[in-house]
């Protein structure tokens, strides 16, 4: 969807993006953050890049864009990633995400 709106759709072409460039620029994130002893989430992974495009277009609204579930996977996989390498970082029990209403980790 995201490569025919960028060859087609678009007022101007813009650069094709494609599954496999996806996945070589996740790569060199990935080896960046290794490097740098920092913790990454691996979001082609965890959206299923490698198990094809009807697969992981679920997660997207328009080839490109996350969809309400694709953003609750990014989400959790974010949350993961703190937990496991940074947990001073999370919210309290107590927190409640500035909406007045008390939301716990689990949810």
């Amino acid at each position: 969807a995201w490569d025919h709106y960028c060859t087609v759709v678009a007022p101007r072409p813009l650069s094709p993006r494609s599954n496999d460039n996806a996945k070589e620029y996740g790569a060199k994130v990935l080896q960046i953050a290794k490097e740098m002893d920092c913790a990454v989430v691996n979001t082609f992974q965890l959206l299923g890049g490698d198990k094809g495009e009807k697969h992981y277009e679920q997660y997207m609204t328009d080839g490109l864009h996350l969809n309400g579930e694709g953003n609750r996977l990014v989400y959790e996989g974010i949350m993961d990633a703190i937990k496991s390498n940074y947990e001073y970082l999370l919210p309290s029990d107590g927190y409640d995400g500035g909406n007045g209403g008390t939301v716990s980790l689990e949810e």
